[in-house]
């Protein structure tokens, strides 16, 4: 899981609509918190660049001075551009919105992405505790489907052992009851040995698990 994903909007509709669906945009890129911001907002940084297919055959010999300036746009400006669709710089030469590329600048930390006039920035960083959660996610889902090789009903109770490993020890610590609730698991231990048990193996972190029906 990742903490937070930013997305600018562009009007109060837009701004509705991404708050409708942003628990389905949290559940299907396994987010923590959707973060709705104004297009204004100082979080996210606007850099403008040339529209080479435009820019080129609208500008010819004068297309490196044209790419400068625009490369050169402060955020105010391009807000203006966006605003007005035009744009005149000191020297007189004018551009529209179609001359442009807007963009959003990497933040330190953050993975930012435009598309289509779409953009959004993602928290990258990932702590110990997101990590942690993740391990445990990754063994309940494991644990699912031994449940499913082995043939068990999806009511039934089990039991689990899981043999000890100083890599997902703390990660089952933390999250021992999102995994039982989730599994069905009346119990899990930690066993210095198993014997007899599956071994599954995710992000470099091999592990061993036996589970029991209940009697």
């Amino acid at each position: 899981p990742l903490n937070k994903i930013i997305i600018p909007y562009r009007d109060n509709l837009e701004r509705e609509s991404l708050k409708e669906i942003s628990e389905f945009i949290k559940s299907e890129i396994n987010v923590k918190e959707v973060e709705l911001v104004g297009d204004s907002s100082k979080i996210l940084v606007k850099k403008a660049k040339p529209n080479f297919k435009i820019v080129g055959p609208k500008f010819g010999k004068d297309l490196k001075i044209v790419s400068s300036l625009i490369n050169n746009l402060k955020s105010d400006e391009i807000e203006k551009i966006e605003l007005e669709k035009v744009f005149v710089f000191e020297n007189e030469i004018k551009i529209s919105i179609d001359d442009v590329e807007i963009y959003y600048e990497d933040i330190e930390g953050w993975q930012v992405v435009s598309e289509n006039g779409t953009t959004i920035a993602m928290d990258t960083n990932i702590s110990e505790e997101l990590k942690n959660e993740g391990i445990s996610r990754e063994i309940v889902n494991r644990i699912q489907n031994i449940r499913k090789d082995s043939g068990f009903n999806v009511s039934d109770k089990i039991f689990i052992e899981i043999e000890s490993n100083n890599l997902i020890e703390k990660a089952i610590f933390e999250n021992i009851d999102y995994i039982k609730n989730e599994t069905l698991a009346i119990e899990l231990k930690l066993e210095k040995k198993l014997l007899n048990a599956q071994e599954i193996e995710f992000d470099n972190i091999k592990v061993k698990i036996k589970i029991f029906k209940e009697k």
